[in-house]
């Protein structure tokens, strides 16, 4: 099977997110994703490592995250998506893994209160998230200087999280894809029709 990447047209149609939608969120430098990696000047090709982490950040926003942040959580997440990705592109038994977006409730003698994003960096294990959520727990009621001494903080409420399991983001993805007359596997996305050609022009070959 060949491996294959769409365009931000095909994009749109598997994930769901409106073509505009998603022009601006690129734009506004709210991808999912590192867009570094897209060289300037040359046109997009998108995996299905993109697509899922749009769908992603579609679960986090449905539980009350804003895009930017769900963006933020989910590129501190690449290492976890991508881990699950390897797993199913070399056929292993899956992990659950999962996108936590965490915050806490802080205020500041200067600032005043605000919510504060909690970053987690790992491979997005059960374990991990929930170590995470009951450390940011635990930091209620607790207090430090800042600013030298200048200042006081104390964190006085959260966390507030949302969590999405990555492996049930990709079954969704593929359903969508499915629906498209896309396959996505692994981290490739086939356009079927595509593939019944190449079956058809092999079979000729023979």
């Amino acid at each position: 099977m060949t491996s294959h990447t769409i365009r931000l047209d095909a994009l749109h149609q598997i994930t769901g997110r409106p073509k505009e939608a998603l022009k601006n969120t690129i734009k506004n430098g709210n991808a999912p994703w590192d867009d570094s990696e897209f060289p300037e000047g040359q046109r997009r090709q998108y995996s299905a490592f993109h697509a899922l982490t749009l769908v992603i950040a579609e679960g986090l926003m449905a539980q009350g995250c804003t895009i930017p942040l769900s963006a933020e959580f989910i590129r501190a997440h690449a290492q976890a998506i991508n881990l699950f990705l390897d797993e199913v592109s070399a056929g292993k038994n899956i992990t659950p893994r999962y996108v936590l977006a965490l915050q806490r409730a802080v205020w500041d003698s200067w600032t005043g209160s605000q919510w504060e994003p909690v970053i987690l960096f790992g491979t997005g294990t059960a374990k991990e998230v929930a170590d995470a959520y009951a450390g940011t727990l635990s930091e209620v009621g607790t207090e430090s200087e800042t600013r030298d001494g200048r200042s006081e903080r104390r964190t006085i409420g959260g966390p507030w999280a949302a969590t999405v399991s990555i492996p049930e983001m990709y079954r969704l993805l593929r359903q969508r894809a499915e629906a498209k007359g896309y396959l996505v596997d692994g981290r490739n996305i086939h356009k079927v029709a595509d593939e019944a050609q190449d079956e058809a022009e092999a079979e000729e070959s023979l």
